[in-house]
């Protein structure tokens, strides 16, 4: 009874901690598109690093199992996932730092108006790409858990404290 009752709570804890996951990423993703104007790389950077190393992590994972295994092409399924979410948020880091580049230069002071023109097109888009890499990384997660979760019981003596 023990045992299927730490399963079913570890189940939920970690398809939970998902979901929570999955929201922290979404309130970014609008305080990164409120703050159009101020700097925001710092997040983006972060979360680059996190994306780089998980994709890594899942690329590992594939080539660590044998060519027969089922999971190997879903681990690598879920490096390209996180790897493309690398690429979009470096590509949305430029953006926004070009943004941030452009509205601090004298041409930027002396040409209000189109400095305007275009940051809500630029701003839009960065968001845009940011909210994919996020729902990129997610899928990711996703897979990368559904893929360690029956592994881990595997052998009998996972959930032995002592």
């Amino acid at each position: 009874m023990w045992r299927t009752f730490t399963r079913y709570w570890s189940l939920f804890i970690i398809k939970g901690s998902l979901v929570l996951i999955f929201l922290v990423g979404v309130s970014f993703v609008i305080l990164v598109l409120q703050r159009y104007k101020s700097d925001t790389t710092h997040i983006t950077n972060t979360a680059f690093g996190i994306t780089a190393v998980l994709a890594s992590l899942s690329f590992s994972c594939s080539r660590a199992l044998d060519a027969g295994d089922k999971d190997r092409d879903r681990f690598a399924y879920a490096g390209e996932r996180f790897m493309h979410a690398s690429i979009l948020l470096i590509t949305a880091s430029v953006l926004k730092y070009a943004l941030l580049t452009l509205q601090s230069t004298a041409f930027g002071q002396t040409h209000p108006t189109l400095t305007a023109i275009l940051v809500l097109p630029v701003g839009v888009s960065a968001g845009g790409l940011f909210l994919q890499a996020l729902i990129n990384s997610h899928t990711g997660l996703k897979v990368c858990g559904d893929l360690l979760w029956p592994r881990l019981s595997r052998y009998d003596d996972h959930d032995r404290i002592v």
